[in-house]
C-alpha cells in the first residue's frame, strides 16, 4: 500500500527512475528515499528532483550513481528545501565535487549523519567537505572509505573531532597504499 510506505529503495536505470517517479510522488507518507545504481548518470536528476519535490519532509535521503555537479543542481534545490527535517545523507559513487558537497552540508542545518562511499575526492577534497560538516551544530556521525585520501587527511579530520561536540562516530577505512612506506619521510 503506496499510502503506508515510509521508506524506499529503488535500485534502477535512468530511465526507470523516470517511469517510477510519478507512482513515488504518490507514497505521501514517505520518511526516507534512496534512489540509484551506479549506473545511473544526469539523466536520472530531473526525476530524482521530482520525487523530492512530491516529499513533505523526509529524514533521509541516499544518492547511488554518476551523478554530477551538472546533474546535481534541481536535486540539491529539494534537499535544500526539506533540510528542516533531513537528518541522514548518503552518497554513493556519485562524481559530485567537494564543492558542490561541502556546500550541500553547510546548508543542512538538522543533518546529523553523511555517509560517503566511493566519491573520489582526494586529501583537498574532503579538507573542503569537513570545513562544510563543522558549521553543524548537531551532526554526530561521518563514515567514508574509498574517496581517494591518503593518511594525510587525519589532520583535518582531527580537527573536525575537535571542532565538532557532538560527534559521536566517525568511521574512515583508507587503503594501505594511501599510507607512508616504513622509513619514508612523514
Amino acid at each position: 500500500n503506496k499510502n503506508s510506505l515510509t521508506y524506499l529503495e529503488v535500485g534502477t536505470s535512468d530511465e526507470d527512475v523516470a517511469t517510477l517517479a510519478p507512482c513515488i510522488q504518490e507514497c505521501t507518507r514517505l520518511t526516507g528515499i534512496g534512489v540509484g545504481h551506479r549506473s545511473l548518470t544526469n539523466k536520472s536528476a530531473p526525476a530524482i528532483a521530482s520525487i523530492l519535490s512530491g516529499l513533505h519532509q523526509s529524514n533521509e535521503f541516499s544518492l547511488t550513481g554518476q551523478i554530477d555537479d551538472h546533474g546535481f543542481p534541481a536535486i540539491a534545490m529539494e534537499l535544500t528545501r526539506i533540510s528542516a527535517s533531513l537528518l541522514f545523507l548518503n552518497f554513493y559513487w556519485t562524481k559530485l565535487s567537494s564543492n558542490v558537497l561541502s556546500s550541500l552540508v553547510s546548508s543542512l542545518d538538522h543533518l546529523s549523519e553523511f555517509h560517503l562511499v566511493g566519491n573520489k575526492l582526494g586529501d583537498k577534497g574532503l579538507r573542503e567537505l569537513l570545513g562544510g560538516l563543522r558549521k553543524l551544530k548537531n551532526f554526530q556521525r561521518l563514515s567514508y572509505f574509498d574517496i581517494g585520501v591518503t593518511w594525510r587527511s587525519l589532520q583535518d579530520l582531527e580537527r573536525l573531532l575537535q571542532d565538532v561536540p557532538n560527534l559521536q562516530l566517525c568511521y574512515v577505512a583508507m587503503e594501505k597504499s594511501s599510507f607512508p612506506a616504513v622509513g619514508e619521510d612523514i
